[in-house]
């Protein structure tokens, strides 16, 4: 399905018209009123930044929009190596600028890289010097139906089992992409970040380097043993 969303992005940039900014749209959700208008606000306020990225919480509601759970992301990380550890937060509430949708579509090979399109817009952002903008207000209804593939209203071991088995590479892929397409814009700390990512497998001196970089963290401590679990046997 990620690819489904990169495509109608290239489509808007090969037809060379003038908007300014993105949004994902799933078909069952639920946007409330201002949604689109807070989000423009706050990107407004922001256009010294090439590359802008907001997003708030949601609530989580059933079929009838009972409300389920409300998911609050004011403690939630959004540098790179946070993002590479697990990305969590809904691509359902992102607004981002045109410049940064121009640039997950600009080589083909995004579209080869496994995991959501919205892990790949977040991480793209952090990685190439993005800012992130949280809006306080929450304006998303999220259902929740019996085949929704997130967890965030399951229980722990369930969550738990679902990230041991959803691990897919994507965070690697997304390293050396990044490398390969984007070392010329990327600072200091990430390119170092992604060649400790990319480079962890070819030693015990090179894996100690990762798991002990501190960059590589999210404010969970699920998140980040479960990371460094599945780095110790090759998984991630």
């Amino acid at each position: 399905y990620k690819n489904s969303f990169l495509t109608l992005i290239k489509s808007v940039v090969k037809s060379k018209n003038e908007f300014d900014y993105f949004s994902f749209a799933d078909q069952d959700d639920v946007w409330e009123r201002d949604k689109i208008l807070s989000a423009v606000i706050l990107l407004e306020k922001n256009k010294n930044h090439k590359f802008r990225l907001y997003y708030t919480g949601l609530t989580f509601v059933d079929e009838n929009l009972n409300v389920l759970k409300v998911k609050d992301e004011s403690r939630t990380l959004v540098t790179f190596g946070a993002e590479i550890v697990r990305h969590s937060i809904s691509g359902a509430t992102a607004v981002f600028s045109y410049n940064l949708g121009k640039m997950a579509v600009l080589y083909d090979d995004s579209f080869n890289i496994k995991d959501g399109h919205d892990s790949f817009v977040f991480r793209l952002n952090a990685a190439i010097g993005g800012v992130f903008l949280r809006d306080e207000v929450n304006y998303i209804k999220f259902r929740r139906h019996s085949a929704n593939t997130s967890s965030a209203t399951s229980g722990l071991t369930y969550k738990i089992k679902n990230e041991l088995k959803r691990s897919n590479k994507s965070e690697t892929e997304t390293a050396f992409f990044l490398q390969k397409y984007f070392i010329d814009i990327l600072n200091p700390k990430t390119a170092n970040d992604i060649s400790a990512l990319l480079n962890y497998r070819t030693g015990i001196f090179n894996k100690f380097k990762l798991l002990t970089n501190k960059h590589f963290r999210r404010e969970s401590w699920i998140m980040n043993m479960l990371f460094i679990y599945l780095s110790l046997i090759h998984i991630s």
